[in-house]
């Protein structure tokens, strides 16, 4: 694990010139008439998108999502210092790369619980809701605290409580503001609404005000390997999504590592990891051979030692690897 930390650290790279905000490009914008029905226009403006990459820029760290074959939409999850000097290093930038590569340390800068937090909070505000109600019932409040909702608990109270189990179905953008549906197991769904500062505060481990609605969501759809959508346009009016063909981005973010390259180091790694446990068992075999005595024994484990050793990516990753992140 401390070797996947390492390299997801040493995604850098010194470009040429880097931007100081990216720029959006009006021509490649995905544009939506409303019509009069603002039911059929909402489902329709709902458009599902994909993980292409990921970039560190002078502004900070950014996903990339896909929306069309040639529509790209940079969402900026960090404003960082550490990730503007073109490395991805801030602790929610590392948490990104490591959720795309299928490893979730389920740390304090994302709880195991903060799904489940994040829809206790919000249900304490619904009180006409039957099915927030009911959930807000089944959270059993400390007798030794004078607070009355979940909200209002020191931290340490709240760690342990028992909250419902939350899975996340979807989660869709409008602009940065992002709702979510999540599924209560024991109790049902519930659609909830764009989460306000004050529940972002609660669970973010530092919470700011530009990014951390936007990590948060990203975060917790890959965690729970939901769909993104993002929503091109309102019932009331014309809107539009700006993106960025993959020509503009390319030139927008020289940074650019996509999703398969990611996951090409993560599986580098982990045969690492592997190769490196073998070579392990097979020295501890070699020290036990030679105590018996036992030389024809002991010759067939340096063999395979050495054809291990052999290996150039053993047991970490060449420079060359480490040097960028594209």
């Amino acid at each position: 694990m401390l070797l996947f930390v390492a390299e997801t650290s040493s995604f850098t790279l010194i470009p040429s010139k880097l931007l100081t905000k990216p720029q959006k490009s009006s021509s490649s914008a995905l544009t939506y008439l409303s019509t009069d029905d603002d039911e059929t226009v909402l489902a329709s403006s709902r458009r599902r998108t994909q993980v292409a990459g990921v970039s560190v820029h002078s502004s900070g760290f950014y996903i990339i999502l896909q929306i069309a074959e040639n529509a790209f939409w940079p969402l900026q999850l960090t404003n960082d210092p550490l990730d503007q000097r073109g490395a991805a290093t801030s602790p929610e930038a590392l948490t990104i790369l490591q959720l795309l590569a299928g490893v979730d340390m389920a740390g304090a800068l994302l709880p195991p619980d903060a799904l489940a937090q994040m829809t206790v909070i919000y249900c304490e505000e619904e009180a006409n809701n039957r099915i927030a109600q009911d959930i807000l019932e089944s959270v059993k409040l400390p007798e030794s605290s004078s607070a009355e909702k979940y909200s209002q608990l020191h931290s340490w109270f709240r760690s342990r409580i028992r909250l419902p189990t939350c899975t996340l179905d979807e989660v869709c953008f409008q602009n940065k503001d992002f709702s979510y549906r999540v599924a209560v197991k024991d109790f049902g769904k519930l659609s909830v609404p764009p989460p306000g500062e004050e529940i972002l505060q609660q669970v973010c481990y530092e919470y700011h005000p530009d990014v951390s609605s936007s990590f948060m969501a990203v975060a917790l759809a890959l965690r729970y390997k939901t769909p993104i959508l993002v929503v091109t346009t309102t019932p009331d009016k014309t809107t539009t999504i700006d993106t960025m063909t993959r020509e503009e981005l390319m030139k927008e973010f020289p940074l650019y590592s996509s999703v398969d390259q990611i996951h090409q180091r993560s599986s580098r790694v982990k045969n690492n990891i592997e190769r490196g446990f073998e070579i392990h068992q097979l020295q501890a075999a070699l020290r036990l051979a030679l105590e018996k005595e036992d030389f024809p024994a002991a010759e067939k484990i340096r063999q395979k030692l050495d054809t291990l050793d052999s290996m150039e990516d053993l047991p970490v990753q060449p420079e060359s690897d480490t040097g960028s992140m594209q």
